[in-house]
């Protein structure tokens, strides 16, 4: 039996780069809800305080983009 996490890393990694480039490219935050991705961002900081091996460095990659993009969200509504 595939073992799923091999598929569900690799995208929860890439998940949040879309948003990232969208941000880039429009310079606008307008869309998107800033409180989603302050509660994502928390929920994947309490997922990072108890996780091991492939699932702490998946949640770690995506919390760095999470951060990424909410800092720019930020950005662009201030």
């Amino acid at each position: 039996m595939i073992d799923l996490s091999y598929i569900a890393i690799p995208l929860f990694i890439v998940s949040g780069i879309p948003q990232t480039l969208k941000l880039i490219k429009r310079r606008s935050s307008e869309d998107v809800s800033l409180l989603m991705y302050v509660i994502t961002w928390f929920a994947i900081l309490f997922v990072l305080t108890s996780a091991e091996g492939g699932v702490f460095w998946s949640n770690m990659v995506s919390w760095i983009i999470l951060t990424v993009n909410l800092l720019l969200i930020l950005k662009f509504r201030l």
